[in-house]
């Protein structure tokens, strides 16, 4: 049986202003293992790295939208590998091996090597079409701020312009103006497509 390992690694971690954000990490993926619902919880593995595992029919640009979202401002590089795993399902990464593991730590290297900020890495030769989507969705989120994953979080969670404006405070045409702006729709939409 196959799944999906995530291996994503905070960019310049040691960086003073990425600090402060650290130490707020392990709150930050509780909420987000709440949203996503991994098979093993991501966590810290090794430092600044964060891990989890999901089945093999996960949503790739799901996972690694609300990664940036709900560990915003942080920079993320991110390694997806698909595959299958040795030891058994475990309540943590750090117990488990196999595959899908080697995989994301190639996807990973991949992404750096390349400086990139994503990479899907499976056996599967139809690998690089996720990989087109993942890299064309990382090209639009490296525009976005804080504002902007938090607008998207209201609206993905909302689902209209109206109840967005009403809690940022601000006018419903500012809003649209935003989202079209920040292309969040297209964002949502390349999340519900891949699902589909």
């Amino acid at each position: 049986m196959n799944y999906l390992c995530v291996t994503a690694d905070v960019i310049d971690s040691r960086n003073p202003a990425s600090e402060k954000y650290l130490s707020q990490i392990q709150q930050k993926l509780l909420e987000l293992n709440q949203e996503l619902s991994p098979v093993v919880p991501l966590g810290l593995s090794a430092g600044d790295e964060i891990q989890g595992l999901w089945g093999a029919d996960a949503n790739l640009p799901q996972i690694q939208v609300l990664l940036h979202a709900f560990l915003a401002p942080l920079q993320l590089r991110i390694g997806f590998g698909l595959g299958s795993i040795s030891t058994g399902v475990q309540a943590t990464t750090r117990e488990m091996r196999g595959e899908a593991f080697i995989l994301a730590r190639q996807a990973l290297e991949m992404a750096q090597k390349t400086r990139g900020k994503i990479c899907f890495n499976s056996l599967d030769p139809k690998a690089s079409n996720t990989n087109i989507t993942l890299e064309l969705l990382a090209v639009l989120l490296a525009k976005w701020n804080e504002q902007t994953y938090r607008r998207f979080l209201l609206y993905k969670e909302l689902g209209n312009i109206q109840s967005v404006a009403k809690l940022e405070q601000v006018s419903p045409e500012a809003i649209n103006k935003f989202i079209n702006r920040h292309h969040v729709r297209t964002v949502l939409k390349a999340i519900e497509d891949y699902a589909a």
